[in-house]
């Protein structure tokens, strides 16, 4: 399910307001977080194993872990002309690419009971 996905990118700008004129921006870090929002729909057995992840893996969401990139990964990789890359065996190429995350720590995930499935809701941080 990706209609709850949203992604915010890492913003490490600086504004200083001035008397007139717009502000003076300026870089404040070269690497800063961004932001995932994440809805999920579960089953039961997927809603156990997250919530054993949570509580074991991610340390009751203080800990970082490794996740696919839900927009990257998997994607085939293309030429300028937009023609698929292949490997010598004519296998495409695609992308290989994972995201260090972090639970937000505004708010802990959120259940809801959706029929026979189980909605999760929850801000991840993605680490630079």
């Amino acid at each position: 399910r990706r209609d709850g996905y949203s992604q915010t990118l890492p913003d490490g700008r600086l504004a200083t307001k001035r008397d007139a004129g717009p502000p003076r921006v300026r870089r404040r870090f070269s690497a800063a977080p961004g932001v995932l929002q994440m809805v999920i729909d579960l089953t039961l057995d997927q809603r156990a194993r997250f919530w054993r992840f949570w509580e074991e893996d991610a340390g009751g969401g203080s800990l970082p872990f490794w996740m696919p990139d839900w927009v990257l990964e998997g994607a085939g990789l293309m030429t300028g002309s937009g023609e698929g890359l292949t490997d010598e065996a004519g296998r495409s190429l695609v992308i290989d690419a994972d995201l260090l995350c972090m639970f937000g720590t505004e708010q802990a995930p959120t259940e809801t009971v959706s029929g026979v499935t189980f909605r999760l809701s929850f801000p991840l941080t993605i680490l630079p």
